[in-house]
């Protein structure tokens, strides 16, 4: 019993290693006259090609977040300060920092 408690513990750890893995990292910087400025702690949401929400989540006061899921075309609805900026976005699953201006 405690062997297969172990293995199941052990395949669900892998699981979610491999699927952080996997994930998009992206950082959302919001255009404001001059510059730009990070989307710190603002709600994201994606949706699919069907515009079903198929993510939700908040950045980090760095405008960063992890998108744990499939590679695909989405649109990304970032909410920061009050107001709602879309833009479309591929995510690839790769593992390196993107950098995303909203207008």
């Amino acid at each position: 019993m405690k062997r297969s408690l172990l293995a199941a513990v052990m395949t669900l750890a892998f699981l979610l290693v491999a699927r952080a893995a996997d994930a998009d990292q992206l950082q959302f910087r919001i255009a404001v006259s001059g510059g730009d400025t990070y989307a710190s702690l603002a709600e994201v949401r994606l949706t699919d090609a069907q515009n079903h929400q198929v993510f939700r989540g908040y950045t980090d006061r760095y405008g960063r977040i992890n998108v744990p899921i499939p590679p695909g075309k989405y649109r990304a609805a970032v909410n920061a300060s009050g107001q709602t900026k879309t833009k479309p976005i591929d995510l690839t699953g790769g593992a390196k920092l993107r950098v995303i201006t909203l207008e």
